[in-house]
């Protein structure tokens, strides 16, 4: 008879039941309803991809950062930057340290729909703490951020 799976402590089953919630609630239709609202011709997966090329703290976003970053392979990314490209979300440019490199940077179009996505979701987020306390807000923040420190 195989051994029997360890006991999971109820906290961590408890956080993975949120974490599935939060997903199926958030990221497809929320994402899709900004996409739509913007024309974004990339759909729900524009967002992420033009938050990631602006969180980017070394300047020079390639493609291939872009899959690393996102968790999707090389190909994806490509044809995700290219329907960003179409849209006119990003622009391609030569690396000011390898002209032989491409770089992405998102246009003022694309700042302005990444921009529109936050206000959205900070909309989101605040309503769904609505009738938290400020105490309870803050310690939320401080343990979803520990948290997903320790997930790196």
């Amino acid at each position: 008879m195989p051994d029997a799976k360890p006991s999971l402590d109820p906290s961590v089953a408890a956080v993975d039941r949120a974490l599935d919630i939060l997903r199926r609630k958030l990221a497809p239709r929320g994402m899709r309803r900004i996409s739509d609202d913007h024309q974004c011709e990339g759909g729900a997966h524009t967002i992420p991809l033009l938050a990631a090329i602006a969180g980017d703290a070394d300047g020079e976003v390639t493609v291939g950062g872009l899959a690393a970053t996102m968790c999707v392979d090389p190909s994806r990314a490509s044809r995700m930057v290219t329907a960003a490209i179409d849209a006119g979300h990003v622009r391609r440019l030569a690396s000011q340290a390898d002209g032989r490199r491409t770089v992405l940077e998102l246009t003022d179009d694309g700042r302005a729909v990444l921009a529109t996505a936050g206000e959205f979701w900070k909309g989101r987020y605040g309503n769904a703490m609505a009738d938290w306390t400020e105490r309870e807000r803050r310690e939320f923040a401080r343990l979803l951020t520990r948290f997903c420190d320790g997930l790196d």
